[in-house]
């Protein structure tokens, strides 16, 4: 009895120890899981610049310079349409552009951009959209990640967002189709927006 009793307490003493190993790399993994896909960055929408000068008074030039970096991006990375019925189906207002080989392409104008606060202090800045249709209400960023509701009663929404939304997206070389953009979206919302990408080049 004595040496079953050594038996037993052998087993027992063991049995935590990997019980404990095994719930340790569960609760790393989630943890893991989690930090990939949250939005944990905090970020405001601003419709304009004097928007954002308002909002931020003494920064000034941090509203110029967002504004700037997300007209650039937004030439660089938007959807793009052959037609402007395409487009306006989608964004309702679109600008045209040349596509660089003596035609034009249409993309959706620039509703505001996004500036979002790091966590190592710095700033980041991405152009969004408003969209039409099924989209209408949300903003969104260039590639179909939605990133707020859009309020006509204030040119600042303050949102939470995944840092990803700042990561410059691939540039945009050829045009997509009627609803495109709106099929991209929805599957971006079923995957809870933590998926990133372009339109190809």
């Amino acid at each position: 009895m004595k040496r079953s009793k050594q038996i037993d307490l052998k087993r027992m003493r063991k049995q935590p120890l990997l019980t404990i190993s095994k719930l340790a790399a569960a609760v790393g993994g989630a943890i893991a899981l989690s930090g990939c896909g949250s939005n944990n960055t905090d970020a405001k929408i601003y419709a304009s610049v004097k928007d954002c000068e308002a909002d931020r008074p003494n920064e000034a030039d941090i509203c110029q310079t967002a504004y700037e970096q997300a007209l650039l991006e937004s030439e660089r990375a938007a959807p793009k349409y052959r037609s402007s019925n395409d487009c306006s189906a989608e964004f309702g207002e679109c600008v045209v552009r040349p596509d660089g080989q003596g035609g034009n392409w249409f993309m959706p104008a620039l509703a505001g951009f996004m500036v979002g606060n790091m966590l190592d202090n710095s700033r980041r800045y991405t152009p969004v959209y408003t969209g039409y249709g099924r989209m209408y209400g949300g903003y969104y960023g260039a590639d179909g990640t939605r990133y707020g509701d859009y309020s006509r009663r204030t040119g600042v929404q303050k949102v939470k967002v995944n840092s990803d939304a700042f990561k410059p997206k691939p540039k945009v070389t050829r045009t997509i189709s009627r609803g495109g953009f709106g099929s991209k979206a929805a599957a971006k919302s079923s995957w809870g927006g933590s998926r990133s990408g372009g339109w190809g080049g």
